[in-house]
């Protein structure tokens, strides 16, 4: 008995506080395993039962003593479930995390715009689907064709033809193949009119009326937040919440959640692989992310799966448990609920939090039957019994001070230089070498916010980058307006694949742009500066 207490008492309380632990606040008791003894005949026995012990100290979470930092809130609306978010944004912003939120109830915007966050309506701020993002033309029309086969349970035949309307898409604006990338993404709205050039050219009724059927369903989405791209990802304030509350319908926040998530996916990719959380993303009443058919969005998985390795965590809430897809929840370590009232409801979270044991699963019923207002009863990989905590209550929630720690440049994706490839590699020796060969100063960078070289003519500095094509051009080129802040000159060495592609796209912006053959003669183009 002494041994788990005090066991609980360092990870939990006042001697675990740390740079690292959230406080969420007052722990009251634990689910404890004893054996009992019985008079019974024809003879005596011994069995185990779960009893409540008592304790009274400081809770709070650690995320690094656990095995992930993910987080799965449930519980009815009203008994604490968005004030403990609140206490958990607070205390993450106070240790200097970078912060993102997903709001479909507009419950959270005061808070992050009392701290200094930035708060980003979905009717103001666009987010083009079709976008590239990183991803080749076949990655792109496969990813929005399973999303929408999924979302709009969508058969064969319709996928078939809505995969031919998005290729013939993108090749109006340039693409060559499947494996290649454009220099202007379309839009929906493109979309919807190729699919009327399929409409009139229909060789039979069937195939009119499955068209007919697709135009229907994708024209929810020809609406403001989806015609255009007008989203910066690289230049989210922190926090930063994104409201959905405005959107028409939920397939739009199915979609717009998705989008956002999937950007956040692959820029999370081209960070280095850390010791501790750095980001954390907050997705309250996380059933708006499950479609009306049911089907979840997989990115948000993905996230979960994978985010430990880059720093990134998640902190979802929701009062539907039953709809959290079973992956999410077994590849989180830390479970809370609040009270519950539905029976279905009850029986899960039971079940979930007595892993399986019939003793305990009935003792974890009785512990949620008993909850009241803002007490929460939480269970982790290091605390396998499930504790009730008393968390703070709304009106103690402390709002001064909090942005001391963090500077207000602080964004939530800053520039971060992923792992080179090895083409990028070496043609950065190539150049380094050439430009050392012909007595020109110049150092190699690798840190963020940073070009690949800078070398020193006369008395102005000019940075040289190496681009291998594979990065979307519109993240390229935002980059590139950023070294143009800090440096008169910019030469760009492009791979000669992608090289052409470059100039259409980035030509006007006044930079020297070489193909990678003429690597070999970098002090040319940095001497005639």
């Amino acid at each position: 008995m002494i041994y788990p207490i005090r066991k609980m008492r360092i990870l939990l309380g006042r001697r675990a506080y740390n740079e690292d632990s959230i406080s969420i606040g007052k722990l009251r008791y634990r689910l404890h395993r004893v054996r009992s003894f019985a008079f019974g005949r024809p003879s005596n026995y011994t069995y185990h039962t779960w009893k409540r012990v008592w304790l009274h100290t400081n809770a709070s979470l650690r995320p690094r003593a656990e095995s992930n930092p993910h987080l799965v809130i449930f519980g009815m609306s009203g008994f604490g479930k968005s004030t403990l978010i609140k206490s958990l944004i607070l205390e993450m912003h106070r240790q200097g995390k970078r912060i993102i939120v997903f709001d479909a109830h507009d419950e959270h915007s005061g808070l992050v715009k009392s701290v200094g966050g930035s708060v980003y309506d979905s009717r103001e701020i666009g987010i083009n689907i079709m976008a590239l993002d990183g991803m080749t033309v076949g990655q792109r029309i496969s990813e929005l064709t399973n999303l929408f086969r999924d979302m709009y349970k969508l058969g064969y035949i319709q996928v078939n033809k809505l995969s031919s309307c998005m290729w013939y898409c993108y090749r109006n604006v340039g693409a060559r193949g499947f494996d290649s990338y454009v220099v202007k993404d379309p839009t929906i709205p493109d979309l919807i009119n190729e699919i009327n050039v399929f409409i009139k050219n229909s060789k039979s009724v069937a195939e009119r009326n499955t068209l007919i059927h697709l135009r229907y369903r994708l024209s929810a989405l020809n609406s403001g937040p989806f015609k255009n791209e007008s989203l910066d990802m690289g230049r989210l304030g922190s926090p930063a919440l994104f409201l959905t509350a405005n959107l028409p319908n939920n397939d739009a926040r199915f979609v717009y959640m998705h989008e956002l998530m999937q950007r956040m996916y692959h820029r999370m990719h081209g960070y280095e692989k850390e010791m501790g959380v750095k980001t954390y993303l907050f997705v309250d009443e996380a059933q708006f992310l499950i479609d009306e058919s049911g089907n979840e969005s997989g990115v948000l998985r993905k996230l979960i799966e994978e985010g430990r390795k880059y720093g990134f965590g998640v902190v979802m809430a929701t009062h539907m448990s039953t709809r959290i897809p079973k992956q999410i929840i077994a590849n989180a370590a830390t479970i809370a609920s609040f009270y519950q009232r539905e029976p279905s409801e009850i029986s899960y979270i039971s079940s979930i939090m007595g892993g399986g044991n019939p003793s305990k699963i009935d003792a974890a019923r009785n512990m949620l039957l008993k909850l009241k207002t803002n007490q929460v009863m939480l269970m982790s990989t290091v605390f396998r019994d499930p504790i009730v905590i008393r968390t703070r209550r709304q009106d103690k929630i402390i709002i001064t001070n909090v942005t001391a720690r963090v500077g207000t440049e602080a964004t939530v994706f800053p520039e971060r230089r992923s792992n080179p490839g090895p083409e990028h590699e070496v043609y950065l020796k190539v150049i380094s070498d050439d430009l050392a060969m012909h007595s020109i100063k110049h150092k190699v960078l690798d840190g963020p916010n940073q070009p690949d070289i800078e070398a020193y003519v006369a008395d102005s500095k000019v940075a040289i980058e190496y681009e291998t094509g594979m990065k979307n051009l519109s993240a390229t080129r935002l980059m590139l307006e950023r070294r143009m802040g800090s440096y008169k000159h910019i030469v760009v060495f492009v791979n000669d694949g992608s090289y052409q592609r470059y100039v259409d796209g980035l030509g006007g912006m006044g930079l020297v742009l070489v193909p990678s053959s003429s690597a070999k003669e970098a002090h040319r183009f940095v001497m005639a500066l």
